[in-house]
């Protein structure tokens, strides 16, 4: 089962996020072409897209792939997939329309300028064509047509990087490039997506079937946006407080850190259908969920010290020297995202399997008013690295309560004391190269001592699952 697991991590979990690594492979590039002021603005209005995107999604796509296998029939899965089609291309445009009316008012809000007018009415044209691509993959990857899938992917990622590329080489666009390059490459992946699934679509909205999928997803919604806030609020704190600058030192920081959340979203991409395929088919499968939820945690600690240790020397290689003081950053925000999006999904799936999401809701929101909360308190007195640990307090927040409740609502007997045991480890590096200017010597010592403890405490459980082949 594991194997099977690694199989669609692979194909469909990475696949689904090498659109995501555009932004990280293109660091260099916009370091080194964009000042750090236009880098920061640039992070503003991706957040805010980002945002615009979950509002116009409104969490359907999970309810797709909720229901997708308890259709009865291909009829039934058309109606489904249609339903949720249409109506999310109707929420779409109508924030479109707004937000292109408004992309002056917006720009001299977030900017006090309306330099970034015309970059804000890109930005929204887009939305749509993000969505519609979330969709189409969502419905592509449970039909399991993995080449078909890994072919949209390819298609969208080349399109976006040589287009981003050329326009900003070339062309000498300026960060207006990046989102041309987005547009064009969602739109063209998407209306191929639409054509290689023209005989699932229908035009009908089934108000029946929509109904069942809002009563699931809605309740999603809070605790979406909410992840959102989570991540992405400290943005707006910090433009209370500091300069754009630093916002743009703040976001390469998190940029290197978001190969964890680039990871968590390939995972979230192959963890449903793994985990319901083996909740209703596989009576074993608290014991499989164990197992695998020790495994991973293992594996996304290790590589969060591996990254902290090294972040200086990462930064010096893909950025330049104005971006340097963010390498203290990178270690604190890789591990608040490793907890937040690969770790938290897997000790918190008591609520989908009891379907009762509204404690997802409350959960991340209580996550949220901990982060806000002590960004307000943190950065007036440290600064960007206040946001660092805000963000940090909220992620540990969330998978603490979430781990919580979900034993509450379904005993699974997840390992507490191996999962406390690695986190302290990792704490501990974490907080040691942020205070710290440690050496390269003394950090490969770290990284040598590390990897003999980890080994140590987790090889019976590597074995275990080798050997068994789960």
């Amino acid at each position: 089962m594991l194997k099977s697991f690694g199989k669609d991590f692979i194909i469909y979990g990475i696949s689904s996020s090498i659109s995501k690594f555009i932004g990280l492979f293109l660091i260099p590039l916009y370091t080194r072409t964009f000042s750090v002021e236009e880098y920061g603005s640039m992070d503003i209005i991706l957040t805010v897209f980002s945002f615009a995107c979950i509002l116009t999604m409104m969490q359907l796509e999970s309810a797709v792939a909720r229901y997708f296998y308890s259709a009865k029939n291909e009829k039934e899965q058309n109606i489904l997939i249609s339903t949720a089609l249409w109506f999310i291309i109707i929420a779409s445009v109508v924030l479109v329309i707004f937000l292109t009316l408004s992309s002056g008012f917006i720009s001299f809000k977030l900017f006090d300028s309306l330099r970034y007018e015309k970059v804000i009415f890109i930005a929204a044209l887009i939305i749509p064509a993000a969505n519609l691509n979330s969709l189409f993959s969502i419905v592509i990857r449970f039909k399991k047509k993995a080449l078909h899938f890994l072919f949209f992917q390819a298609l969208q990622v080349f399109i976006t990087l040589t287009l981003t590329v050329f326009l900003i080489l070339e062309i000498k666009t300026g960060i207006i490039g990046v989102f041309y390059g987005m547009l064009v490459g969602f739109l063209v992946s998407a209306l191929s997506m639409l054509y290689y699934l023209k005989n699932k679509i229908l035009i009908t909205i089934n108000f029946s079937e929509l109904k069942k999928m809002l009563r699931y997803s809605l309740p999603l919604m809070p605790a979406v946006a909410g992840g959102w806030i989570n991540s992405y609020i400290n943005r707006f704190v910090m433009l209370g407080y500091m300069s754009v600058i630093e916002v743009g030192i703040f976001a390469v920081a998190l940029k290197i850190a978001s190969i964890f959340q680039l990871f968590g979203a390939g995972f979230r991409m192959a963890w449903p259908p793994f985990f319901w395929d083996n909740y209703e088919n596989n009576k074993d499968h608290k014991e499989l969920f164990v197992n695998l939820q020790q495994y991973i945690s293992m594996i996304v600690l290790f590589f969060v010290v591996i990254i902290t240790l090294f972040s200086k020397e990462i930064i010096i290689i893909v950025t330049t020297e104005a971006y340097l003081s963010s390498h203290d950053l990178v270690g604190i925000l890789s591990l608040s995202l490793a907890l937040s999006t690969i770790i938290s999904p897997i000790t918190s799936i008591g609520p989908s399997i009891t379907k009762k999401t509204e404690y997802n809701t409350m959960i991340y929101f209580f996550s949220v008013a901990v982060n806000v909360l002590s960004l307000f308190i943190l950065v007036p007195l440290i600064g960007l690295v206040g946001v660092a640990h805000s963000l940090l307090l909220g992620s540990l927040t969330l998978v603490i309560l979430g781990w919580y409740n979900s034993e509450k609502l379904y005993l699974v007997n997840f390992n507490k004391g191996a999962m406390i045991l690695n986190l302290t480890i990792t704490l501990i590096i974490v907080f040691i190269n942020l205070y710290f200017d440690i050496d390269i010597m003394l950090r490969g010592i770290i990284f040598s001592g590390l990897l003999i403890i980890l080994l140590l405490k987790n090889y019976k459980n590597v074995i275990t699952l080798y050997k068994t082949n789960i």
